[in-house]
């Protein structure tokens, strides 16, 4: 099976590319081969150090693995889980032990593609590698990559989980088209896919796109069990539309369709009566949250400044203190600009 795939990889490789020696002997010389899909097969040699290394990989997972393709499963979804972290280089290495434990699975090479789609301009690549200066080299094109994982994909498994990934993480590196294209291309498959409307809906938010983020997150409401995080993030864009009247309606409705323990609408809610200077409304709603977690200092915090902005001032000295003891640095800080205020006032 390796030496179809290698033979694929090959065919794929050569029509009309040429090969970047110099930054393939860096590589090599650097010993940076994990860097890079296939540890640089068929263009860089391992030295014999590199395969001991590789050997005694392969005699731990034998040892802790009945199949080596179930452990090449394992170090997929590590290298997904990697790469939505942001981390582009402990993913690739995860990308290539599953591909030195099975050649044959298609989510390797999808994992290649999303990889090698962010490293996608010399400077990226530069950083990535830790070089002054580097081109970016045919040899490793993200897009056959993808077809390669395409033609070892028996049930388009390993596709619809690398889109997922492609479409909640390319936003965050600066890639706002691929993953509204990664997004779109998913919700093909399955139009009322609840995680990839979310998705869509965030990549339009880091867009600032707001009116399409509401769109969608509007859309998803019809598909969704629990509808308060939907909820939720409608007040949140409504709220960064400055549509500070809607973002309170939708708070609420979040508020009130959830369990205590979601805590997200409640913390928000709290700030947005801040900004908008209504703080004794929110009181009620901060408190429910400290009788659920009292040991909390961020809610000790918050029922501080809440309570501050009420003109409570003795109330709010005595929360920011239980959440200063509760490790809360904010409070800490807020504390001490309270006393230093009282200090410069006149008498």
């Amino acid at each position: 099976m390796k030496l179809y795939i290698l033979f694929l990889f090959l065919h794929i490789s050569l029509f009309g590319q040429t090969q970047n020696k110099t930054e393939l002997e860096l590589i090599k010389k650097t010993g940076k081969h994990n860097l890079i899909p296939m540890y640089g097969e068929p263009y860089i040699e391992k030295n014999k150090e590199y395969i001991e290394v590789d050997n005694e990989f392969l005699k731990k997972i034998d040892k802790d693995f009945e199949l080596r393709s179930t452990a090449a499963n394992q170090f997929v979804l590590l290298g997904l889980d990697y790469f939505y972290q942001g981390d582009l280089q402990t993913s690739m290495k995860r990308f290539n032990q599953a591909w030195l434990l099975d050649t044959s699975n298609a989510g390797v090479f999808f994992g290649y593609w999303l990889v090698q789609s962010v490293l996608d301009s010399p400077s990226i690549m530069s950083a990535y590698l830790g070089f002054p200066s580097i081109e970016i080299t045919s040899e490793f094109n993200a897009e056959k990559y993808y077809e390669l994982g395409k033609k070892l994909d028996k049930n388009n498994e390993a596709e619809n989980l690398t889109l997922d990934y492609a479409c909640s993480s390319f936003s965050r590196f600066g890639q706002f088209e691929k993953g509204l294209q990664c997004c779109l291309t998913r919700l093909k498959m399955d139009e009322t896919d609840t995680l990839t409307l979310q998705n869509l809906a965030n990549t339009y938010m880091r867009m600032k796109e707001w009116n399409k983020a509401l769109e969608i997150q509007k859309q998803s409401l019809s598909y969704r069990k629990n509808i308060a995080f939907v909820y939720h993030d409608i007040a949140w864009i409504f709220q960064e539309m400055n549509n500070l009247d809607s973002a309170e309606e939708y708070y609420l409705k979040a508020i009130k369709l959830s369990d205590i323990t979601y805590f997200k609408p409640r913390v928000s809610y709290c700030f947005l009566m801040e900004k908008k200077n209504k703080c004794i409304h929110a009181i009620p709603v901060i408190d429910s949250c400290i009788e659920a977690l009292p040991t909390e200092g961020f809610f000790h915090y918050t029922r501080g400044k809440l309570l501050l902005c009420s003109n409570q001032k003795k109330e709010a000295i005595i929360a920011l203190k239980s959440a200063k003891k509760l490790g809360n640095e904010e409070a800490k800080s807020l504390l001490k600009e309270i006393k230093k205020n009282k200090r410069l006032s006149p008498n």
